[in-house]
């Protein structure tokens, strides 16, 4: 199952307000609306943090997909450069109580707003 992502949303909280410094700490906060594969009717909303863990480099995160039949979440990193990742499937509710398995974030973009999201549900 695919999703599309349109990171309209997302908010980076600095640890120091006044420099909006790049440091560890850092916390990026979103909710945004998910798309079917063909990124042409909304089918839900994420739910998300990410702390900074390597300035410059990876955000650490943590969000709920919102979905018609329930809700997964999942875990892993997230890097600048908007290369493909793999993040870790740690839990659902509904139709995805028993989740488990992997999703690969993929940018669509090079301006990094908007990304699919390939739910692989073991």
């Amino acid at each position: 199952m695919t999703a599309v992502e349109r990171a309209t949303t997302d908010t980076v909280v600095y640890v120091n307000k006044a420099a909006k410094d790049d440091v560890i700490g850092n916390t990026l906060g979103f909710g945004n609306k998910l798309y079917n594969a063909k990124n042409s009717k909304q089918i839900g909303r994420d739910e998300g943090f990410c702390y900074r863990t390597n300035p410059g480099k990876f955000w650490e995160c943590t969000w709920t997909n919102v979905l018609p039949n329930g809700r997964i979440t999942v875990q892993g990193v997230f890097p600048d450069n908007l290369s493909d990742s793999r993040l870790a499937i740690t839990g659902g509710t509904g139709d995805y109580a028993n989740a488990r398995g992997f999703m690969i974030l993929h940018s669509r973009n090079k301006a990094g707003s908007a990304f699919d999201f390939e739910f692989h549900i073991m």
